[in-house]
């Protein structure tokens, strides 16, 4: 989450934090600073994470498990969502950073600005394909047969030509 205000007044300044003390005060004793370092395998880039260091072997159906339900996760946590007396709404980080910031205070205006940010746009994929399962790879034909053509090294079937007859269903 950018720590910013994205518009409206005061755009571009910093959100009010929510810090735990305690936290914060064994962070700066800790000698770390504010320098943070990723751990490898990890990239920040145009606002995205891309963590590429989760290994599920064969046989490990917990974790596989656990790796599509964070996968299909809502975007926002309901129990971590508050609307304060004062009208601002208070929005808790998962994790505590080590600066000892437990959270975030907006107007409603900002928290629906971020909100709406992450919302994808109609028709907009979600999921890409990269390298060899890209539709445009050199590796395609040879990774899986296309519709209605054969793979390298096939046979055209028993017809000898391509497969006729409706390619999608009604109502689908």
């Amino acid at each position: 989450m950018k720590t910013l205000v994205l518009f409206g007044p005061g755009s571009g300044q910093p959100l009010k934090r929510l810090i735990d003390p305690d936290l914060a005060r064994a962070f700066q004793s800790s000698g770390w600073g504010s320098q943070y370092v990723p751990p490898p395998l990890v990239v920040n880039a145009g606002g995205f994470s891309l963590h590429a260091a989760t290994l599920i072997r064969k046989g490990q159906r917990a974790r596989l498990e656990k790796l599509c339900r964070y996968l299909t996760r809502p975007a926002i946590s309901l129990e971590r969502f508050e609307v304060r007396p004062d009208g601002m709404v208070s929005w808790l980080l998962r994790k505590a950073r080590r600066d000892g910031t437990k959270g975030f205070v907006m107007k409603p205006y900002q928290f629906l600005g971020r909100l709406a940010a992450i919302v994808p746009h109609p028709r907009e994929h979600q999921l890409t394909y990269q390298g060899v399962l890209a539709p445009a790879a050199r590796a395609a034909p040879i990774t899986a047969a296309r519709s209605g053509g054969t793979a390298p090294g096939g046979s055209e079937g028993a017809e000898g030509g391509r497969r006729r007859g409706r390619r999608r269903l009604d109502g689908a």
